[in-house]
């Protein structure tokens, strides 16, 4: 029965989960066009989850990308920053998405 107790007590511990980097969510608003890595970098205050680089017709272009996940007990939400630069490591493009989910009860 005191095992039981415990892991009720643990419940609320191990139903929640966060992945990714917790970067700055406002990070967007201040992107422009034509800024630099490092520039993008010191505004969204950490480094990306992930870096793809993609060569097509002699063009070189590197897509940053800040994943960050939080799925509680009963709802959970994401956030992804995807900023893309062009071959001097200029900002080309940048998109982001928010979603957020709770269960029926």
């Amino acid at each position: 029965m005191r095992n039981f107790a415990f892991l009720i007590a643990m419940l609320p511990l191990i139903s929640c989960a966060t992945a990714g980097v917790n970067y700055n969510p406002y990070a967007f608003h201040q992107i422009e066009s034509g800024m630099t890595r490092d520039e993008v970098i010191r505004i969204v205050r950490k480094q990306p989850t992930h870096q793809y680089v993609t060569s097509t017709n002699e063009k070189t272009t590197t897509m940053l990308q800040w994943v960050f996940v939080n799925i509680g007990l009963a709802s959970g939400y994401s956030r992804t920053l995807t900023i893309t630069f062009d071959e001097n490591n200029k900002v080309i493009n940048f998109a982001k998405s928010n979603n957020s989910s709770q269960l029926s009860q």
